[in-house]
């Protein structure tokens, strides 16, 4: 007569035992890998967004403007420009090279508009958008950059720029 068996021997115990740890420590390692990968994509594209919403807060405004009251020139990092809008105010953009943001404000920029910004450069052209000027009063067009690092790509230096035309009325 054969008795059947009904419980589980110590090595059959230990064998599944083995095999679920693997399991589990294969499937938390998977996870925390993709998520230090989505950590990092995101924070790049925070960066880049930050950087684009710059450039539409710059480029919103001095469509409006009557006139550019300063503006750094070609070459500065950490750059600044002033605006004076038709309602009297000076709009005020400056980097803050130390601590990698761009403040924003009327009359001065006390107030974070963006951050992780690397570099912030204002360029003033002349009507014809091709001859740099530091004058002010021939300011009809400007060039703003701004430049980001993304931590994820190796050399991961993304520069942003868009022009716009200052009203000549």
């Amino acid at each position: 007569m054969r008795h059947s068996r009904r419980a589980l021997t110590m090595l059959e115990l230990v064998i599944a035992s083995s095999l679920l740890t693997v399991l589990v420590a294969s499937a938390t390692l998977l996870l925390r890998t993709s998520r230090q990968a989505w950590t990092a994509q995101e924070q790049d594209h925070q960066r880049l967004q930050s950087a684009q919403a710059l450039l539409r807060h710059v480029v919103r405004h001095a469509r409006q403007a009557q006139s550019v009251v300063a503006a750094s020139g070609v070459g500065e990092a950490s750059g600044s420009l002033s605006l004076e809008m038709p309602s009297g105010d000076i709009f005020v953009w400056n980097h803050n090279d130390a601590g990698k943001r761009v403040d924003f404000g009327v009359t001065t920029a006390n107030g974070l508009l963006a951050d992780s910004i690397e570099s912030l450069e204002v360029v003033g052209y002349e009507a014809d958008g091709t001859t740099i000027t530091n004058n002010v009063a021939d300011m009809q067009v400007l060039r703003v950059t701004a430049t980001v690092e993304l931590p994820r790509e190796v050399n991961g230096v993304k520069t942003l720029e868009s022009w716009v035309w200052l009203r000549a009325w």
